[in-house]
């Protein structure tokens, strides 16, 4: 049995009961979000289990609302809510004293002045801005968010509230509902609120959420985190039941699709999602591309999503531009049909995100395509890739040139990559992960949940001594 399946919790019960559960969560499908892909399949897959879940969620628009939902619209509220960022506005006067189009020239004493204000006030706004977003930029949804669930925990008695952060105001929210209705609450860390260096904050902020943190925390019934490293971690430092649940991949909606065979083609090598400068780095694969002396005509690179200024000013500097190309956010159904053929799947990580499973490696094991990992070689997605032989991971440009060597030579031999065996993907799927949430939420209710979060073993290993460092 894989690490994934395994768990010294006692999760089963004789006999299933119905449970009625309230999910609090800032994203929510259509929206086509990676937390809101998550939050709806989670919804979704209780629902389809005979339990009766009511949503509370933000009323947003955005461009993409392609994610579909089973659930009935008369169980989702979605609420008013305050924009907090527009409490910034003050800020917005400076604007009018910076120079405008065909001025004269200042001079050059009053020009530093300006810049060293410019500064001033840059660093004052920062400081600012943390001040109003709290507990974060979404915290104008907590009034709303309360209303609206109180008047449901009113009028139905439910067994359990089921808060997914971030937004982290959903755990505020949770824990004051918590306390007035006495219903348990389950805190789904999908990000981390504090020690998360994708979110850098001034000190004083990040002592205020940690306070805040522990203070919400004690009041709930369990956690749920993406990996066992960061369930080990809060279990322990929150003394509290806690599991790993991955994001997994829906199977219904991935198909075991060829990639594309066309005699001549460059092999096609495809990222998923934002690129977070400094952070998630293609540059061994870019240099890489320099090392063996490849062409655009053996190679294409394509990135999909966020950030691209982050990926091209990379590509100039190292000198593949030609090799690289970059597209917007696509349509999630979309997503996982350039995944299906593709001849293999980019994952990059910080190499300081030793604890985290990026979401879009699920998928990535069920497109059932190689995958080149960059960025943690001790982390969880090395171990998967290595383990199931799913393909390369690793950070050093030498050996990244020599894999791109062999799959070009495949590639120009038979046209396409070899797909990768149905059982490379065994036991990730979001139904193998969403039982065991379910399992685990049932023993919550029942009081049956162990007190700390016991890994698998293969896990323990696992950045788990760099996470206990940070308490």
């Amino acid at each position: 049995m894989s690490a994934t399946e395994n768990s010294s919790l006692a999760l089963t019960r004789p006999e299933r009961s119905r449970m009625r559960i309230l999910v609090l969560s800032w994203y929510f499908p259509p929206i086509n979000e990676i937390g809101a892909l998550r939050v709806g399949k989670l919804a979704d897959y209780l629902d389809s289990r005979g339990h009766e879940v009511w949503v509370v969620t933000a009323a947003r628009e955005h461009a993409d609302q392609s994610l579909a939902v089973s659930l009935s619209p008369n169980r989702i509220i979605r609420t008013d809510w305050i924009d907090l960022d527009k409490l910034s506005s003050p800020w917005r006067w400076f604007r009018r004293q910076q120079k405008r189009p065909g001025s004269r020239q200042q001079p050059t004493l009053r020009a530093q002045t300006i810049r060293k204000f410019q500064s001033l006030r840059a660093d004052i706004s920062n400081h600012y801005t943390w001040l109003i977003r709290f507990p974060d930029r979404q915290g104008g949804w907590s009034l709303y968010a309360k209303a609206a669930a109180s008047s449901l925990l009113r009028k139905r008695e439910f067994d359990l509230i089921y808060a997914s952060g971030p937004s982290f105001t959903a755990f505020r929210v949770a824990s004051l509902l918590s306390r007035q209705h006495g219903v348990p609450w389950i805190a789904e860390f999908r990000d981390a609120w504090t020690r998360n260096h994708y979110v850098p904050k001034p000190e004083w902020r990040e002592k205020l959420d940690e306070f805040l943190e522990s203070r919400l925390l004690r009041t709930a019934a369990g956690i749920v985190a993406v990996s066992e490293p960061w369930a080990e971690f809060y279990g322990r430092r929150f003394r509290k039941p806690s599991i790993a649940v991955y994001n997994g991949f829906d199977s219904t909606m991935l198909r075991s699709e060829s990639a594309s065979n066309l005699p001549g083609a460059p092999l096609s090598i495809v990222h998923m999602g934002s690129v977070y400068s400094g952070m998630r780095d293609p540059s061994p694969l870019f240099k890489a591309l320099k090392l063996g002396n490849f062409t655009p005509a053996d190679v294409r690179i394509t990135f999909y999503g966020a950030t691209h200024a982050a990926v091209l000013e990379l590509t100039k500097k190292i000198g593949v531009q030609g090799f690289v190309t970059t597209c917007a956010q696509v349509p999630h159904h979309r997503a996982l049909d350039i995944q299906n053929t593709s001849d293999v799947l980019l994952l990059l990580q910080s190499p300081l995100d030793v604890a985290n499973v990026p979401a879009k490696m699920f998928e990535y094991f069920a497109a059932r395509r190689p995958i080149l990992g960059i960025g943690v070689d001790n982390g969880i997605p090395a171990r998967l890739i290595r383990e199931r032989h799913a393909g390369l991971y690793s950070s050093d440009p030498d050996v990244l040139a020599g894999q791109l060597k062999a799959w070009v030579q495949e590639k120009r031999r038979t046209g396409q990559l070899t797909a990768l065996p149905e059982t490379v993907s065994r036991g990730l799927s979001r139904t193998d992960q969403l039982a065991r949430l379910e399992g685990f939420l049932e023993a919550v209710i029942a009081g049956r949940a162990e007190r700390s979060y016991q890994g698998p073993n293969a896990s323990k290993t696992v950045a788990t001594s760099e996470l206990r460092s940070q308490q």
